[in-house]
């Protein structure tokens, strides 16, 4: 036998370990943890944007309808005012008052009277939302629902 020759055939390849495919596997397998690791990541930032959007928007509406509400309020003081003739006809030459928007805040108007070239209209001089009560902020991260156990 000469002393280059093993007994392999000229086709056979020695890869030097058990398994053959086993870089490969690993590759993949890294891979797949990967793509796994980042789906969950991706689902967890986007329950919690999905979250805090409707917090803000329920925020909103309650700042809106708030709004809307302090704006009817001043249109009836606007009429009583008109309708005394002035801030010398019994009513307020200031007035303030505050709507309620959430369990948190207040939004706080102060209207002062002043005679415009149409008539005694209540100017708008304070419009602000307040916070009412004790605000605590939301320190925790919810990674995990409360529902699951260990």
């Amino acid at each position: 036998m000469d002393r280059y020759d093993s007994g392999k055939k000229r086709g056979d390849r020695d890869t030097g370990s058990r398994f053959p495919f086993g870089s490969v596997l690993l590759f993949v397998s890294f891979l797949v943890l990967c793509i796994f690791t980042f789906a969950v990541l991706s689902l967890i930032t986007a329950r919690n944007d999905y979250k805090a959007g409707k917090k803000a928007a329920e925020h909103q509406s309650a700042y809106y309808a708030a709004s809307n509400e302090a704006e009817d309020r001043i249109a009836e003081l606007n009429a009583e005012l008109k309708n005394a003739g002035g801030a010398g006809g019994g009513v307020p030459d200031r007035v303030s008052f505050q709507v309620p928007v959430e369990d948190t805040a207040v939004l706080s108007v102060a209207l002062e009277a002043e005679d415009k070239g149409r008539g005694p209209v209540y100017r708008v001089t304070r419009w602000e939302l307040v916070p009412s009560g004790n605000w605590s902020p939301d320190r925790t991260i919810p990674v995990m629902p409360p529902d699951v156990t260990d």
